[in-house]
This record gives structure tokens, sequence and C-alpha cells, in this order.
């Protein structure tokens, strides 16, 4: 997911963990895997009721509009996500055209 990050964080995507352990456990994983993406404590499992979430690991890629645009279960998905990904942005960039302010500024709006 790093990697992924890594890649795409300049292309406007933002990759956040989920931990329904506690924050104890999730800084633990964190620090002994050497991963340093922001996690969020979702310990009364808010975030897993919203997205159907009954497996770890589950990836939920959400467009900007707040749509869920893929969700995958278990490991070995890294292909299928990074192409979701893809499209997923390639969509918002495509929605997105320029206008010239009156200031002489140019402006991106969907």
């Amino acid at each position: 997911m790093e990697t992924l990050r890594d890649k795409y964080k300049n292309k406007g995507l933002i990759v956040l963990g989920v931990n329904d352990e506690g924050p104890g456990t999730a800084m633990s994983y964190l620090n002994r895997m050497k991963y340093s993406l922001p996690t969020l404590d979702d310990s009364g499992r808010a975030a897993h009721r919203a997205y159907h979430i009954n497996a770890i690991p589950t990836m939920v890629l959400i467009d900007r509009d707040g749509v869920i645009a893929a969700t995958f279960v278990g490991t070995g998905n890294d292909g299928k996500l990074e192409a979701a990904i893809e499209r997923t942005l390639a969509t918002v960039a495509a929605s997105m055209t320029l206008r010239q302010l009156p200031s002489g500024d140019v402006a991106k709006e969907r």
C-alpha cells in the first residue's frame, strides 16, 4: 500500500489504514512492519459497518465524491488494485476542466 501511495500521491491518491484492534495493537504492528501510513482507529467498527468489511485485509477504493470505486478482499490483488486506482484517477482527471479566471489565473473545476 505504501508503494502505491508513493506512486500516486501526486495524482490525488490518499491511503489510510483502518484498524479495529485498538491503537496500541495498531502502533505495534505499524512499527514492526515499518509502515508509515496514517492509520485510523475503528475499534467501534463504524468503518467496518459502513463499508461492509468482513475480512482482513480489505481494500476499499473510494473516489473523490465518496463513492466506492472498487473493493478487494484478501492479498494478491496488487495488480487489480493498481488498475482500479488508475481507472479511478483517469475518470477524475477526465471530469476536470480548465477555466480562465478574470484575474488571468487558471483554476480547475469539476
